[in-house]
């Protein structure tokens, strides 16, 4: 390290090996570490290597887009309290000048150790912040999921807080992470997650309420984000007053729902998004996101962008970070960069477009046609798309991959405009051609799997994708599909992660197949009529009598279902008048059966009386007396 710090003059021990049990959760991590050759926060290895959602916590690159959000720390003396197994850790060791993490949790500790084996400047020691030095040192603290330590040893968020505060330079930053009390998807059922497989302490959750008064009571003020699914794997960062100032509508677009699941089935996978969008009208939404993300400092802190989102699941060399920025005065923008910068470049034909565009408004394109109920209109939208594929490509320029339908609005004045381009594709001949059909592919997905249009000819989603890009190109060749599933799945295999063990070849192998299932996947029942004015007559008889059957089929199906429920009905009413006999048998039967034993109880009493008076002096005289006059009465009876 170039520099003394706290934690470096502290009696802190370092952790070793030995503190790792064998069978471990502690031990599985470090062995999967130990399976990569790339130990870096961009590694595609380790992201291939995490299966389970635990493995992704502890390991994930993802972990650090809270910290992506904010303004860059490069010479920054780092503090971070709770380093779990160090995916936080390595990034921080990656960008900042130097880190000292502490981690109560010895095990974890040594997984930590091996991460960041490779960087001088970071520093990781057995402990928690009680164990700190009290000196103002640090110029930035992180503090991710640490509310559950803190509550185990007596104290609460204030008091840590106040803690940081004292640790921190007088510019210093601290950022805690911690879940929502009110997150839409605990309120839809969700329960937050374990931190090891075999844990049952859940991690607890605050409100913002709680954490804004924690953090006044400090004396510092803060900003506060919302994430999206969570704080641990942010897929979205919201400052939602701003947002909501700068572009309310991404407020609703931004977010996307059902979150993935922890480590337990969910309750419900549409109440999340709907309690979302109930919240944001009402107002509420800056107290009804999943995570928050606190950035606190003594001084005024620094205002990350009003919105930032990441592409997931990519190849570091292709992962995109994007924020919503105020612009310059026309408007909000866009601002795309590589998430990765140093990241080895990909070696396929796709790059991605670090580039900043408006934020457009208008009516997405693939929605105008799903509204359309006339094919010439449909057809002179389509054609309006092709006109701007034809106006942005040449053979000489890279391509615009992503200028599909999808990603065009219509604005006010009916001109078609073309947004989130983030791709391009190396010069290549007939380019038109290539974007035309990966268009009409993705145009026949999108409607067909939400809401078929009338006017859309098809059975299955390549059928329609033909219909449509003959809409666009009459002379399209009769197998363009089966070279679109080529093309389509050279590309997209260099999208996604590799490795020597997961080749680019066999990636691509299994994207043609997914894409060519794709193709042949038949569109819902309920997904409208395909026929059209241009339909052949031979066509339209055979869709009318497949609908008319059809209407006979849902008819008798109505008839069965009636039937059905009327049975259920008749059984349930036999079965309540059975039950209702039964009872009354049941009464009957208690009834005898107290009956019974009162006459038994009455015999026995007798039975006793008889037996006292037979043992009575009275009753051996009296039958002494009878006795002999006995056969008298016999004979006198003959």
């Amino acid at each position: 390290m170039t520099a003394a710090t706290p934690l470096s003059s502290a009696t802190l021990r370092s952790p070793s090996q030995d503190d790792v049990d064998a069978g471990s959760h502690a031990a599985h991590l470090l062995d999967l570490l130990r399976s990569c050759t790339d130990l870096s926060t961009a590694s595609d290895e380790i992201e291939l290597a995490c299966t389970t959602w635990h493995e992704r916590y502890h390991l994930s690159t993802v972990r650090a887009n809270i910290l992506r959000a904010l303004p860059p720390h490069g010479d920054a003396i780092v503090l971070e309290v709770g380093a779990r197994a160090g995916a936080v850790t390595r990034h921080l060791g990656e960008t900042s000048a130097m880190v000292d993490a502490i981690e109560p949790d010895p095990a974890l500790a040594a997984v930590v150790a091996h991460r960041c084996s490779d960087l001088p400047s970071v520093d990781v020691r057995v402990g928690w912040i009680d164990d700190v030095p009290t000196e103002p040192r640090y110029d930035l603290i992180v503090a991710v999921d640490v509310l559950g330590e803190v509550q185990r040893r007596g104290a609460d968020l204030a008091s840590f807080i106040q803690q940081c505060r004292s640790l921190l330079t007088p510019g210093g930053r601290l950022v805690l992470a911690v879940d929502n009390t009110d997150g839409v998807r605990f309120l839809a059922g969700d329960a937050t997650p374990t931190l090891a497989p075999s844990g049952d302490d859940r991690l607890p959750r605050a409100s913002r309420d709680e954490i804004e008064r924690a953090v006044r009571g400090a004396g510092m003020t803060s900003v506060v984000l919302g994430a999206f699914p969570d704080h641990r794997t942010a897929r979205t960062l919201l400052d939602v007053e701003r947002l909501e100032a700068l572009a309310p509508s991404m407020l609703r677009v931004l977010p996307s729902f059902p979150s993935p699941t922890y480590d337990g089935p969910r309750a419900n996978d549409t109440a999340e998004g709907r309690l979302w969008s109930a919240a944001v009208d009402a107002g509420t939404a800056g107290e009804s996101v999943n995570g928050f993300v606190a950035i606190a400092s003594a001084a005024e802190p620094a205002l990350p962008a009003a919105a930032t989102f990441w592409s997931l699941g990519r190849r570091a060399s292709l992962s995109a970070t994007n924020r919503v920025l105020p612009g310059d005065g026309s408007g909000p923008v866009v601002e795309r960069s590589l998430t990765f910068p140093d990241a080895p470049p990909v070696d396929g034909p796709l790059r991605l477009r670090p580039h900043t565009e408006p934020l457009m408004r208008g009516t997405p394109l693939t929605q105008a046609l799903a509204d359309c109920t006339d094919l010439d209109a449909a057809r002179d939208l389509i054609r309006g798309w092709s006109s701007l594929v034809e106006r942005s490509t040449s053979d000489q320029q890279p391509v615009p991959w992503d200028l599909i339908p999808r990603n065009v609005l219509i604005r006010e004045d009916g001109e078609l405009a073309a947004f989130d381009q983030e791709w391009e594709l190396e010069p290549t001949p007939a380019a038109g051609d290539l974007v035309r059909r990966r268009g009409a592919f993705w145009l026949a997905y999108d409607l067909v799997t939400s809401r078929r249009p009338v006017w859309l000819c098809g059975t299955t989603i390549g059928e329609s994708a033909d219909f449509l890009l003959r809409l666009a190109q009459p002379d399209a060749p009769a197998d363009w599909l089966r070279t679109f599933f080529d093309q389509e799945s050279i590309h997209m295999s260099h999208v996604w992660p590799t490795t020597p063990r997961h080749p680019q070849p066999a990636r691509a192998r299994r994207e043609r197949n997914s894409v060519s299932s794709l193709s042949n996947m038949i569109p819902p029942e309920d997904s409208g009529s395909v026929e059209s004015a241009d339909t052949p007559q031979t066509l339209r008889e055979v869709v009318e009598s497949l609908s008319a059957a059809n209407a006979d089929l849902r008819a008798e199906n109505e008839a069965l279902r009636f039937e059905q429920r009327r049975m259920a009905l008749t059984h349930r009413d036999h079965t309540v008048g059975l039950v209702a006999q039964l009872e009354a048998l049941r009464d009957r039967l208690a009834r005898a059966q107290r009956e019974s034993r009162r006459h038994k109880e009455r015999a026995l009493r007798l039975q006793e009386q008889l037996t006292s008076v037979k043992a009575s002096t009275s009753w051996r005289v009296g039958s002494q007396v009878v006795r002999p006059f006995a056969p008298l009465g016999r004979k006198r009876r003959r």
